[in-house]
C-alpha cells in the first residue's frame, strides 16, 4: 500500500497500473485501487493544512489496517479471480 501513495496519480491512470501488476494477486491490487486514492502526497498536503498531525497519522494507520484486513480477507475467499 506504500506503493499505491507514491503512484497514486489519478483512479483512472491507477487502474492501468494495477493492470501493469502481474505478479501480485488480485486482493493487493484492489487495496492499491482502493488505498491510493485515500491517502497520496498530494492528499497528504492538504490534510496537513485542515488536520492535525496525530489526525493524519492515525488516519493513515486507521486506513493502512481497515484496507489490508478487507483486501487479505477477500484474497482467502477464493473468489476465482
Amino acid at each position: 500500500m506504500g506503493l499505491a501513495s507514491v503512484l497514486s496519480v489519478c483512479s483512472t491512470t491507477d487502474a492501468f497500473i494495477a493492470a501493469t501488476l502481474t505478479t501480485f494477486p488480485m486482493a493487493a491490487k484492489l487495496a492499491f485501487l482502493v488505498f491510493g486514492p485515500m491517502l497520496d502526497f498530494k492528499l497528504l498536503f492538504l490534510y496537513g493544512a485542515a488536520f492535525s498531525k496525530r489526525f493524519i497519522i492515525s488516519l493513515a494507520i486507521g486506513l493502512f489496517f481497515v484496507i489490508g484486513i478487507l483486501c487479505w480477507r477477500l484474497g482467502t475467499l477464493n473468489l476465482g479471480w
